[in-house]
């Protein structure tokens, strides 16, 4: 059973809960939220969003609120963090959070991923501001070596550098703390808008590792063309060029406007790029694609 609920307190919804198994409802709270979970265990996609704080006669739970069956989850909280530190969902396979230009709650998403360690195949963190530069974000990937597809949304204004990001999916040896395991071993598509404050040389190496299955990458930042000191370096454009010819789908844009910054940045060049990799001698990154 599909259900939809906006702006209705759980109290005044008359249903078997045991029967639902899609829900989408807007404006409960956290409590409201949690007792949608312990009434309807069939459900498996869920849809939780403008979710407020505590305001209703619904407890808190006092242990964790384990949940089997749920597959896809998306949250759209003003303060997610003491929602995922209070649910488990072992079958996990998709999972979207906006966290509305909050900070992203890091400690909050590690407990639920190490407590549940869900098979994750898709997971979008949208809309929130990353002030930990230490690595809170690889943290969070550090738990999800099932990932197929990312997305990275930092809100405008948030200047999170992620080089170390692009550091450790370029790196062959990288793998998880304390683990053989390879960093983020399926991954296939990644996304990511923010600020530009990174070495461009560092987009092409993303797509170094063989063993990794990267073959979809789209990076958005603000103000691109604001200057021309931004410009993609002739190198790299090279490398990007023979990494499409190559059949891997790369797109880097300007967010505002929206805008091609590869084509943009080549028609800056003085003169235009060689036809080929060898016939730019001072290229010296091997690009190699997984077969």
């Amino acid at each position: 059973m599909v259900v939809k609920i906006d702006r209705v307190h759980f109290q005044s919804v008359r249903i078997h809960w045991d029967k639902v198994t899609h829900l989408d409802v807007r404006y409960f709270s956290v409590n409201e939220c949690f007792e949608v979970l312990r009434q309807a265990p069939s459900l498996t996609n869920c849809h939780f969003d403008n979710i407020k704080a505590n305001q209703s006669d619904f407890p808190l739970p006092e242990s964790v609120l384990y949940h089997p069956n749920l597959t896809s989850l998306q949250v759209y909280f003003l303060s997610p963090a003491i929602f995922f530190e209070g649910v488990s969902f072992p079958s996990l396979l998709f999972l979207f959070v906006e966290s509305n230009t909050l900070a992203l709650p890091t400690r909050g998403l590690l407990s639920f991923l190490q407590r549940s360690s869900p098979p994750l195949l898709e997971l979008h963190i949208v809309s929130f501001e990353n002030d930990d530069d230490e690595g809170s974000i690889i943290q969070i990937l550090n738990e999800t070596p099932s990932l197929k597809t990312l997305h990275l949304h930092l809100t405008l204004g948030d200047n999170h550098n992620p080089s170390r990001l692009f550091q450790c999916l370029s790196d062959p040896e990288s793998t998880l703390s304390g683990d053989r395991t390879k960093f983020l071993p399926r991954l296939e598509t990644m996304s990511y808008i923010g600020s530009f404050n990174f070495s461009w040389d560092l987009i092409p190496k993303i797509f170094g590792p063989s063993w990794r299955p990267l073959a979809n990458f789209r990076l958005y930042c603000y103000d691109l063309c604001e200057d021309r000191a931004t410009c993609i370096d002739k190198t790299t454009l090279l490398q990007i060029r023979e990494l499409v010819r190559q059949g891997i789908a790369i797109e880097i844009k300007d967010a505002f406007p929206d805008l091609d910054f590869v084509e943009f940045s080549r028609l800056q060049l003085a003169e235009p790029l060689p036809l080929h990799v060898y016939e730019f001698p001072s290229l010296d990154i091997a690009l190699s694609l997984p077969y």
